[in-house]
């Protein structure tokens, strides 16, 4: 099987973009220094092609340095990243890559990788990533972007490590599709972690990153309860709260008092676990599903992970019994996709600060969002009716044992925050988490 590997080379664009004086040439030729990459651009709703001001809007949303920014400041930027031979090591990396998979490419359906570094508008950036100056996408399998608001010292050092991480998403996902609808919180953790593991068995544990590095002994401690007790929640809505830390507040998720890339530094620990209890490598691993990884790192104490996270917060128990709920009752409400989507790279990327739009469909087909979880401490969940009018009119309980319920309303839209609102009347024998 023939697999393709390319690094795009854009500093020569950027320059004849900085030299044009025409804004509308300007702004063409940015779109069309992109156009490589549109099949990713695409799977979130945006063609570069189409509609050109539609097209900028989103890619200023993701934090892109935009057309009539691109200086001598952006010149500088880019000098700094071809001293550093960014470009060179890039398509280093991508061999790299390619040899350490080379016994198993007939195995992966992905027909290659095009690789590319594009600038970021540091003032669009979240505030608490311009510190670090640089993020990277392959959330789309066939394509991984590099991208630098301000090259420095820390993340010159590691922009092998960057692409390698952001390669193995390509990989994994294309073995293992993600359906943000379904992403439980034990493959979101495992997708991380082993990008990070394969980029320092590749490049050494000193180019490990801010995400699983930057969180002390309380915090890890903390993340491992919480996580262990919900490695089967699912939906994007609900693990980027994990994975993420409190920082998915930024970006409409919820905040559980967790450090910031909370599951990405548990997932690290998990997979590294993983390899050194099995002997496996890296690659041998990512033909695995999450569950054996996380089952077989002994990271994490699955059979008291539940109780540990409710003394922590993170689980309601029962205040007589002290045990954490067997039955579970999610209420959800559906969601359009294009905007979903866009929150996932929002998440992924860490670059744009936005919420996903919800809706209350007559029917509950399609991809939901999370919004409310109850626990129950019986065999179903009673009085049901005192939870739906909180959540909205006409809505119908189940008072049923599952472990998950949508919500249906044939006559309204509700805001996201309204489905968030404290409910004010606790079930008996149920309460909210």
């Amino acid at each position: 099987m023939i697999v393709e590997f390319e690094v795009v080379e854009t500093r020569e664009a950027y320059g004849e973009i900085a030299g044009e004086e025409d804004a509308y040439v300007r702004r063409r030729r940015f779109l069309e220094m992109l156009m490589p990459f549109d099949p990713l651009f695409s799977v979130f709703g945006v063609s570069l092609g189409g509609d050109p001001d539609a097209a900028l809007q989103a890619l200023a949303a993701w934090s892109f340095l935009m057309p009539e920014a691109i200086d001598e400041r952006a010149l500088d930027a880019l000098d700094e990243l071809e001293r550093d031979h960014a470009w060179e090591l890039s398509r280093r990396t991508l061999e790299d890559v390619r040899d350490l998979f080379k016994n198993s490419w007939d195995r992966i359906p992905l027909q290659g990788i095009r690789a590319g570094i594009f600038l970021l508008d540091p003032a669009r950036m979240n505030p608490a990533d311009r510190r670090w100056g640089y993020t990277g996408i392959g959330s789309v399998p066939g394509y991984a972007l590099l991208l630098y608001a301000e090259p420095n010292e820390y993340n010159m050092a590691r922009i092998q490590a960057t692409l390698a991480h952001e390669c193995h998403h390509n990989v994994r996902l294309a073995l293992f599709p993600w359906n943000p609808a379904d992403l439980s919180v034990a493959q979101h953790i495992v997708m991380e972690g082993m990008a990070e593991a394969f980029a320092t068995e590749l490049y050494g544990e000193e180019t490990a990153r801010y995400y699983v590095t930057e969180i002390d002994e309380d915090g890890l401690s903390r993340a491992r309860a919480a996580i262990g007790a919900a490695l089967d929640e699912r939906g994007f809505d609900a693990t980027r709260s994990y994975v993420y830390g409190d920082r998915a507040a930024t970006m409409g998720g919820e905040r559980l008092g967790l450090p910031d890339f909370a599951g990405m530094a548990v997932g690290y620990r998990v997979v590294r676990q993983y390899l050194e209890e099995t002997g496996a490598s890296v690659a041998e691993a990512t033909f695995l599903p999450a569950d054996e990884i996380v089952r077989g790192s002994g990271y994490l104490d699955l059979g008291g992970a539940a109780e540990a996270a409710s003394r922590s917060g993170f689980r309601i128990t029962h205040p007589s019994h002290g045990v954490a709920s067997n039955s579970r009752v999610t209420w959800a409400i559906p969601i359009r996709r294009s905007v979903f989507l866009i929150a996932v790279l929002i998440a992924s990327t860490s670059c744009i600060v936005a919420a996903p739009v919800t809706t209350w469909p007559s029917s509950t087909n399609r991809s939901e969002l999370r919004a409310q979880t109850w626990t129950s401490w019986t065999a179903s969940t009673p009085s049901g009716s005192s939870m739906a009018p909180i959540t909205a009119s006409r809505s119908r309980p189940g008072g049923v044992n599952c472990r998950r319920m949508a919500v249906v309303s044939r006559s309204r839209r509700t805001a996201e925050a309204r489905t968030r609102s404290p409910i004010r009347t606790l079930s008996t024998g149920s309460t909210r988490v």
